[in-house]
């Protein structure tokens, strides 16, 4: 298709007119076939007008300025380069996922709009060569939506002059192969990020601490090291600083309990400040911690017994008490099944962005008993507490 155009730009302008398109008839496709399947199951209590029906299923939501039989029908007008731009826009605008990725330049005077239009008009089949099956295009997909900005000079060899013809292949199975190398090894923190972080573990577990008149190391927070500490001489105010610092040690060694150990600590810090302000006396302050370590225990038993991961054991305990699942009828702990689940099919969301919308799409479907405001709160609390680092 890009040599309709080629004629008119060089190879670094004409490859991201033609790359923009594609992607705008893909998703379009995609969302018709749905949008059909949706209006034969509508006396089923299907809704085609329903954003979520489509990211349930990891379609794109795509607005009637934006669908290809609008485009298509437009085509001839001077105007073909604006509603093109229009309809990325309006792509973005209800697919968070792709704010600020789609290009929208094509109103631009320096691009034929003549050639624009022909190009839109001619090429009814782009993807028909594929059967049909949009899955066979994941490819295209996962390189338009992870690297567009970065291999810019590469895709010269979507329309490749002649001496370049026989690389094609040898291109795409190299593109395939990095892609996959970078997904399973790509780095979540950078140099930097990484030694200010090891620093301040040895920090923490070597140096001295000041205020309380004492030397202090990291314990365990639990019912059984605080029922010793009670029984062992010196002041309650430096077990009561040992004990919350155990706690921090324990989300710090384990990132992903966070959910379920982040309120018990902010609560120990809170009995810590009282303790440090004389509201409240040692004793007292030990007694709190001891409750607090058997709400961490039961906790912790709760979470055993479920067989779920720490993260998906997460999940549950964050929504345990959601109004809006109760009221719906929705378990939280079918919920955190079903994405430990889905987090099982897409194990690199936390650092690949293909991975993570299709895991944010497969949270809609077990949570479609809720109103749409309710139910894109509730994935966006699953997906910060699966993906917490």
């Amino acid at each position: 298709m890009a040599d309709a155009l080629r004629g008119s730009m060089d190879a670094a302008e004409y490859k991201h007119v033609c790359l923009g398109l594609l992607f705008l008839k893909y998703i379009s496709d995609a969302f018709e076939e749905k949008h059909a399947a949706l209006l034969a199951e509508k006396t089923q209590g299907a809704d085609p007008g329903d954003p979520d029906e489509y990211r349930a299923q990891s379609i794109f939501w795509v607005p009637p300025e934006a669908r290809w039989a609008h485009l298509k029908a437009q085509a001839r007008q001077p105007t073909i380069g604006q509603l093109v731009d229009d309809a990325m826009a309006g792509i973005e605008r209800d697919n968070p996922a792709l704010k600020g990725v789609l290009p929208k330049d094509y109103a631009r005077p320096a691009l034929d709009k003549q050639r624009l239009g022909q190009l839109i008009d001619q090429q009814e089949n782009w993807l028909k060569h594929a059967g049909g099956d949009y899955h066979l295009w994941v490819t295209v997909r996962k390189v338009f939506f992870e690297a567009y900005k970065e291999i810019e000079n590469l895709w010269e060899i979507l329309s490749p002059s002649p001496e370049l013809r026989d690389y094609i292949a040898t291109f795409k199975g190299l593109a395939q192969l990095y892609a996959a190398v970078r997904n399973a090894y790509s780095d979540k923190v950078g140099f930097v990020a990484d030694l200010a972080y090891k620093t301040r573990r040895l920090i923490e577990e070597n140096a001295t601490q000041a205020g309380l008149g004492r030397l202090t190391k990291s314990i365990t927070f639990d019912v059984k090291t605080l029922e010793s500490l009670k029984g062992e001489n010196g002041p309650d105010e430096g077990k009561v600083f040992n004990l919350v610092r155990g706690l921090q040690k324990d989300i710090d060694d384990d990132p992903s309990a966070a959910p379920v150990l982040n309120p018990l600590k902010d609560r120990a810090d809170r009995i810590l400040k009282d303790l440090e302000s004389r509201k409240i006396d040692g004793l007292a302050a030990m007694d709190l911690l001891a409750a607090l370590a058997a709400e961490k225990e039961a906790a912790m038993k709760t979470a055993k017994e479920s067989g779920l991961s720490v993260r998906a054991f997460s999940v549950f305990w964050v929504l345990r008490d959601d109004a809006a699942l109760k009221e719906s009828g929705i378990s939280p702990m079918d919920l955190a099944k079903e994405a430990e689940a889905l987090f099982a099919r897409f194990p690199n969301a936390v650092v690949n962005p293909d991975e993570q919308r299709r895991l944010r799409a497969g949270l809609y479907r077990p949570l479609l008993a809720l109103q749409k405001d309710e139910r894109s709160r509730v994935v966006e609390v699953v997906i910060a507490t699966l993906l917490a680092e």
